[in-house]
């Protein structure tokens, strides 16, 4: 809450609405709307299991706040990867892409 809407000395009202997560657990959607800030979008969790160089795995998990226009930006490049390539992922199950938007690698 601190990061996508700031530290306040007053209680902030806002909508969440958890969105599908995947079955593992490692990355889990939240769509939030803050009437009081003005403000509205997407969080994107991740969790799950990590390695450093050494090979020592730890649990680790991060976020990423994407605002109402971005949101949208990224979900509409989603979409259009997902039609462009269509004929080629469904040729068949082992075929995949997978592209970089920002700081985020996709794999569809």
């Amino acid at each position: 809450m601190n990061e996508v809407f700031g530290v306040s000395d007053k209680p902030i009202k806002f909508e969440l609405d958890p969105l599908a997560a995947s079955m593992s657990g490692e990355l889990t959607s939240l769509a939030y709307k803050c009437s009081e800030k003005n403000m509205e979008g997407l969080v994107l969790g991740f969790y799950g299991d990590r390695w450093n160089d050494a090979g020592v795995i730890y649990q680790s998990y991060a976020f990423k706040n994407l605002p109402k226009p971005a949101a949208i930006e990224l979900l509409n490049k989603i979409q259009s990867v997902i039609d462009a390539y269509s004929g080629y992922l469904g040729q068949t199950s082992d075929n995949n892409v997978y592209y970089k938007y920002e700081d985020i690698t996709f794999l569809i």
